[in-house]
């Protein structure tokens, strides 16, 4: 049996390759098609929001032949009640699925709170929604036309605050979608992950598979060496990093926490690692970091650890 190895990042452009003048660039998730050609999705935080957080984002696209020469291809999802966010794409029976959390506030919209809950005043809530596109002989994604449903919706049990974050792959033929739910977001041990299988336009809850005493987001799963695998933001008091979990014995295993802390300057923020139509890694990856007060994406490398 060959050893699990440990990955590490390297940054490949000191400038950031996503730079929008009118706003933060924030959660992203992208694939490349058959034609080489990269798609991206990403969280767009309009400056005038006065924030870096995605509650009122929009989700912008981005296409290029390659993470450092990106287009930008404009505003691709917009909401009807607060904003969208947190996308997650997967290409699947010829067809582009893009998972969001799409985010309702309660009351006064100016009253925004991010520790309220259900019933206080400035609660946002999330669902997990996803939108369904058609793609031509390269797997491009066509943008003018997609079925949209809502998929994932919090109830009373550990997720009953928020559901968010969702990250989707296909495993057995299967459509699985990672995400990230909690009940109450000041006690970060409630943040947990959870996954489902995609069945009829809904998600299937599974449960949840990674909880601690720190807590976990954005869950990057991938698939290698006919294994699970899973790239997941946690909380350590009060400092992040992204780690690296094993599916072994029925149960995710930490296999390195140090895998990566985070753009320089910026600590451990979002990180999105680009897949193949097949979904597997590409080694592109984009990660979130600061510059001048604003949220931008860098280009980063994925590789063993020597």
């Amino acid at each position: 049996m060959s050893k699990d190895e440990k990955y590490k990042l390297t940054l490949v452009h000191e400038h950031p390759v996503i730079d929008d003048p009118k706003g933060h660039i924030r959660m992203v998730a992208g694939y490349r098609d058959l034609n080489g050609m990269y798609h991206v999705f990403c969280d767009f935080i309009d400056y005038s929001f006065h924030t870096i957080h995605s509650w009122q984002a929009s989700i912008k696209y981005y296409k290029g032949k390659s993470l450092t020469n990106l287009y930008d291809q404009g505003i691709l999802i917009s909401s009807n009640d607060y904003g969208v966010g947190s996308p997650g794409v997967v290409v699947y029976q010829k067809k582009v699925y893009l998972f969001y959390s799409n985010h309702k506030i309660y009351g006064d919209t100016s009253v925004f709170n991010g520790y309220s809950k259900p019933g206080e005043t400035g609660y946002v809530s999330s669902d997990i929604h996803v939108n369904i596109y058609k793609t031509d002989k390269q797997l491009a994604i066509d943008t003018t036309s997609n079925e949209h449903f809502e998929v994932l919706n919090r109830d009373n049990g550990w997720k009953s605050m928020r559901v968010d974050d969702p990250s989707p792959i296909i495993i057995d033929n299967q459509l699985i979608v990672y995400y990230k739910g909690f009940d109450d977001n000041r006690d970060k041990s409630h943040i947990q992950v959870g996954v489902g299988t995609f069945l009829n336009n809904h998600l299937i809850e599974q449960g949840i598979i990674l909880s601690s005493t720190y807590g976990f987001e954005m869950p990057r799963p991938f698939i290698k060496d006919g294994k699970k695998q899973l790239f997941v933001r946690n909380f350590s008091h009060d400092i992040s990093s992204w780690s690296h979990y094993i599916f072994r014995n029925n149960k995710y295993i930490l296999h390195d926490n140090q895998f990566f802390y985070g753009h320089p300057n910026s600590k451990a923020m979002d990180v999105s690692f680009i897949c193949d139509t097949f979904g597997n890694l590409t080694g592109d990856v984009l990660a979130c970091g600061t510059n001048n007060n604003q949220l931008k994406q860098w280009a980063y490398s994925l590789s063993i650890k020597s």
